[in-house]
């Protein structure tokens, strides 16, 4: 389209989804997003609020990892990080402590390592380094690590996997209908006229919905009328009644 500018998806407008949400529904106890959702601050804001989150870390809600993996390397999501002892513990169970950048600044990864790696059976599948063994690097917050790693193991889970791809039959024909109205691309510059030409497309949509909600309303509501009615006339049809002898005879 014509928007120039990046578009970003971080914890300040995830937040302003869920405050949104929360004046329409206030029991907000789940939240789906797709991959461009996945962050540290997204996974750490709906731990703060008490969220379950399922958002995918690629395209593939199966994949626990965007990143490719080196060959023959053990990948960083099977080491375990330890908030308590600010350390991560290997698929060997040996630990990788702080290597430098104690005083952690605002941005900057820290770097872990120094674990026995020379006598691990698993070095040749884990690191090709043959003096300072396997490192890992953090660049998140503690608890935004925890987080996203905790977002990982959910999306391994078949039954979490299963219900994210229903989502995709509650959003996809939202984009689909504004597609098929004309929305292939922005035809005006700029992030605020970006923004204000999918407003109104939304109230469109928005609208469309309702009248399709409000015509499938009045539809049952007639055909319920409707079968009330001919089972009132039914029911006068063969009402029996007294006969002049006593006896009751069918109409």
């Amino acid at each position: 389209g014509r928007l120039a500018q990046p578009v970003l998806f971080g914890g300040a407008q995830v937040k302003g989804l869920l405050e949104q949400a929360n004046r329409v529904t206030p029991e907000v106890s789940r939240v789906m997003f797709d991959a461009g959702f996945f962050s540290g601050e997204v996974a750490g804001l709906a731990a703060e609020q008490d969220l379950d989150l399922l958002c995918p870390e690629g395209k593939d809600p199966a994949r626990t990892s965007s990143r490719k993996p080196k060959k023959n390397r053990i990948p960083k999501e099977r080491f375990e990080y330890d908030a308590e002892s600010d350390s991560y513990l290997c698929p060997a169970n040996k630990r990788l402590h702080r290597l430098w950048n104690s005083k952690r600044e605002e941005g900057t990864p820290i770097q872990y390592g120094g674990a026995p790696c020379q006598s691990c059976p698993l070095r040749p599948q884990c690191t090709t380094s043959k003096k300072k063994g396997r490192t890992i690097t953090r660049s998140l917050p503690a608890d935004q690590e925890e987080a996203l790693g905790a977002c990982r193991e959910v999306m391994k889970h078949p039954k979490a996997i299963e219900a994210y791809r229903a989502r995709a039959g509650m959003v996809e024909p939202v984009f689909a209908d504004m597609r098929a109205g004309g929305m292939a691309r922005f035809a005006r510059f700029g992030e605020a006229g970006a923004r204000l030409e999918f407003a109104l497309r939304s109230i469109a949509h928005n609208l469309r919905r309702f009248l399709a909600l409000i015509g499938t309303l009045l539809k049952q509501w007639w055909l319920e009328r409707l079968h009330r009615v001919s089972q009132l006339r039914l029911a006068c049809v063969i009402r029996p009644r007294v006969s002049p002898h006593g006896l009751r005879a069918a109409a």
